[in-house]
């Protein structure tokens, strides 16, 4: 199972992921597939300032629409434009082409699981 999660991304009990090295941020494989199939999202604009818990990026799937929040401030430093218009590259790669933003943390706290404690609590 740990395949379908990379090692080198922190993780949240929202299911987004986060990358420490790049910034970006996205939807884990769980959390895409809890969705179902993406069909809309709706990304912030860089420079867009976000504090913890607010919406960063609203998915709409055929099942659900989700306002996905991170558990950290930060700014917006870049957005996968590609996702306007392929928005179903969330279900198809979610931590590659279905990336979602890079986010510049500006909250040093970071309350996040590591791949192992990911995994653990989704299977709960």
């Amino acid at each position: 199972m740990t395949k379908d999660y990379p090692q080198e991304l922190l993780y949240t009990k929202k299911h987004l992921w986060y990358d420490p090295e790049n910034c970006w941020v996205g939807i884990t494989k769980n959390g895409q597939e809890e969705l179902g199939e993406v069909v809309y999202i709706e990304l912030p604009e860089p420079g867009e300032q976000i504090a913890a818990g607010d919406t960063l990026v609203l998915i709409e799937s055929l099942k659900a629409t989700y306002e996905m929040a991170p558990p950290v401030a930060g700014v917006v430093g870049e957005v996968n434009r590609q996702l306007s218009s392929r928005p179903e590259l969330i279900n198809s790669d979610p931590y590659g082409a279905g990336r979602l933003v890079r986010l510049e943390i500006t909250d040093v706290d970071l309350q996040m699981l590591t791949v192992q404690e990911y995994i653990e609590f989704c299977c709960e």
